[in-house]
């Protein structure tokens, strides 16, 4: 009897939340990761073995130590965790097989623009984040990122017009931690629990 020929796979979109891990469970033998909203790698763990970091656009196959240890051999694992090591909510696209997988949608045609300016920093007076109300980062098309600490007391969330504490909704920094902004367009941020207080780095754009 021919067997038919199978890669059974598991493919979503995976919210992590800041230094938290979720795990998925398949039985499975390849790793992947597509995408990420992170700047920082998302942290991966086959059937809670060790943790490693694993880039977007990248994956791997599961090998673990031969019998003589001597080697190691093609390995199958149950679940995944996948770990969020960063101190804001990392959204990512993953996909678990028994096979690696290709992601053809890295293919490019056509002219790529590459932006060769120098950056130079600029560091603005640092800014209260209310409760009540957004605190409004404005547009500005020289400028390349922007590096945000919260150097309140209180966590800081930040994402567009519908960011909202209350709801978990936008991009969280607590107390202490920092988030790099590749971003010129309008930013809100809104304090949770108390008002606190934001510094930001500009990175600008020179022509």
């Amino acid at each position: 009897m021919t067997m038919p020929i199978s890669n059974q796979q598991r493919a979503g979109h995976l919210t992590i939340p800041a230094r938290s891990s979720e795990i998925v469970p398949f039985r499975g033998s390849y790793i992947s990761v597509f995408t990420t909203t992170s700047s920082s790698d998302v942290w991966v763990s086959p059937d809670n073995g060790i943790a490693n970091p694993l880039k977007a656009g990248t994956g791997y196959s599961t090998v673990r130590l031969s019998k003589d240890k001597t080697t190691h051999v093609p390995a199958v694992f149950t679940s995944v965790t996948f770990k969020n090591m960063t101190d804001a909510d990392m959204t990512i696209e993953y996909v678990l097989s028994l096979g690696p997988v290709s992601d053809t949608r890295s293919v490019v045609q056509g002219y790529v623009q590459v932006d060769l300016s120098a950056p130079v920093i600029e560091t603005p007076a640092a800014i209260t984040v209310a409760i009540d109300a957004f605190t409004i980062l404005p547009a500005n098309a020289l400028i390349k990122e922007r590096i945000v600490q919260n150097t309140g007391e209180y966590p800081v969330w930040w994402g567009d017009d519908s960011t909202d504490p209350a709801a978990g909704r936008g991009n969280v920094i607590y107390p202490g931690g920092a988030a790099t902004i590749n971003c010129w367009g309008i930013i809100y941020f809104k304090a949770q629990e108390g008002e606190s207080r934001i510094s930001i780095n500009h990175i600008n754009k020179v022509f």
